[in-house]
Parts: C-alpha cells; structure tokens; sequence
C-alpha cells in the first residue's frame, strides 16, 4: 500500500512493483521482476533499458546511489545478480525529476532493499536449464582453472613475476642500436619460454546449465537495542554453441558473382555470474535507522 502511495503522490511519471507482487511473480532475480513492468525492455535476460533506450540513457540506483556496473565495457547495470528477495520495492522513474542525477536521460531504476526482518527468513532457489543445441553436444574447450566454475582464477592465466616485472616501466621491445631500451633477443626468448604453453583444446560433452539463489536473515536483540542482518547470493552457469559459415562472393564474368571463400566457425561460450548482497542494520528507536548494505559482484 505504500508503495502505491508513492506512486500515486509521485510528481514524475513512474511504476512501482512492492514486495508482495514481488512474491507473487515467482521471479528470482530483479531482472525478471522488471520485465512484468510496462515499458521495460530486459536484454539478455540480465540488462534493462527503460522505453527501449539503450544503456547510455538508463542508469540505476541503489538506496538512492548510482550503482556503478561491473563490466568495464559496459554502462547498464546486469541485474540478473541480484536475488529479488532483497528488495521491498523497485521503482522505474521515467521523468525527470531534480532529485534524480544530472545524467538523467531515458529513465532511473531505483532498488531499495529491505531492512533487517522481523524473525528469522531463509529461501532458497535452484534452476536447470537445457539449451537446444548446445546441452549434450560436444564443445571445444581448453584447461582452465579449477575455480572456473565460480568465475574466478586460481592463477592459471596469472602474467609470469618476471614478465610483469620486466613490462612494468618498459614495453616489451627488441632493444636497437640507436638506444639502450628494450631487451635483448635472447631476453626476449628467455621472457617468452616461461609462459603458460598451454594452446591445446579437447572436445568435451556440454553440461546442463544451472542456477542457484538463497536469501537468509534474523534479527537479534543487544541490550534491547534490535539489530539484524539479510544476505543474498545468486549464481548462474550457462553454455552457449554456436555454428556459423560464412561465404564471400566477387563479381565475375558477366556480372555473375562467384564464390571466393567459405569458412566455418564454431564459438563455444561459458558464462558465471556471481553476486552477493549483505545488509547490516541497527534500529534505536522507531525513528531511527542505520544500515550498511555490501555488493560483491
């Protein structure tokens, strides 16, 4: 009720989903709550861009701060990562309005999460998926790390000490005889033998992708003072093979065109997400309310 409240007070054009459509959904992440909302384009089932804009005029707010994205190429924040249990509402601002950031431009996702429960709450989630094929084929695939399957390196593409260091003032360059910079061919050689010579690709058969989600939280009391916690954790690993052939075409004699080359791609992709969001709170008296809200993404 509240949130309709807001809506309906609001001085900018907005939609609102509360906690209790929220659960009604069934809907996991807050990437796939979003998607129910009118005007909202979800891509790639993780990036939503407000009144099919793309993400340079979409922005996102958490608790009323921009959230910054994780991927460096990117400006949309991937909100696949976040468990939908963590928030009590979400509100897609489509208007400007002057409490919004300067950079205002298609619209603003504002994620307020919740604060600490009133007992203790735990859901957890799991999900397969089977991709027409991909799942069950055989890939291309390489030695990796043994903490691939979370996304991270456990040092196997780590740059060697001495390449690093010998890169870290210089650039790896022949050394001439003009200047005394760069290094020597059998430097250079020496550099380049203490790499990972690991090129060699093997065919594997592609697993079932899966996902995993889980919310937890309790409230404790310290000298009658309430304090609490809440912490989500979403996880995905998916596959994705894909087959292509291309073909180049010139003009001949006669204006006909005629094959020139043909190839044939094969490009097997593997994707980990993994995020997390810890909320910390402190509740002195009815008026007051501190919380510190952690993101690992």
């Amino acid at each position: 009720a509240s949130m309709l409240d807001q809506r309906k007070n609001a001085s900018s054009v907005s939609d609102v989903i509360g906690a209790e459509q929220i659960g009604k959904s069934g809907d996991s992440d807050a990437a796939s709550a979003l998607k129910r909302v009118t005007g909202l384009t979800v891509v790639g089932g993780k990036y939503v861009y407000v009144r099919g804009m793309g993400e340079r005029y979409s922005a996102t707010l958490l608790n009323g701060s921009t959230l910054p994205s994780p991927e460096p190429e990117r400006r949309v924040v991937p909100l696949d990562m976040f468990p939908v249990d963590m928030f009590k509402g979400m509100i897609v601002q489509k208007t400007y309005s002057p409490d919004m950031p300067g950079e205002f431009g298609g619209g603003t996702i504002l994620l307020q999460t919740r604060g600490i429960p009133e007992s203790f709450t735990a859901e957890v989630g799991l999900s397969g998926g089977y991709l027409t094929g991909t799942t069950g084929e055989k890939g291309l695939m390489y030695k990796g790390g043994s903490m691939d399957w979370l996304g991270m390196d456990d040092g196997s593409r780590e740059l060697p000490g001495s390449i690093a260091d010998a890169s870290k003032d210089q650039s790896l360059l022949e050394r001439d005889q003009f200047s005394s910079r760069g290094y020597t061919a059998d430097e250079l050689e020496k550099l380049g033998e203490e790499m990972n010579n690991n090129w060699a690709l093997h065919r594997r058969e592609i697993p079932l992708d899966v996902g995993f989600n889980a919310t937890v939280g309790h409230r404790f009391h310290l000298f009658h003072v309430p304090i609490g916690f809440l912490a989500g954790v979403t996880y995905s690993n998916e596959w994705d093979l894909e087959n292509k052939e291309k073909s180049y075409f010139i003009v001949g004699a006669n204006d006909d065109l005629e094959l020139q080359h043909t190839y044939k791609f094969e490009t097997l992709e593997h994707s980990v997400d993994l995020g997390s969001i810890f909320n910390l709170g402190v509740e002195p008296n009815e008026d007051h309310k501190i919380q510190s809200t952690t993101l690992l993404m």
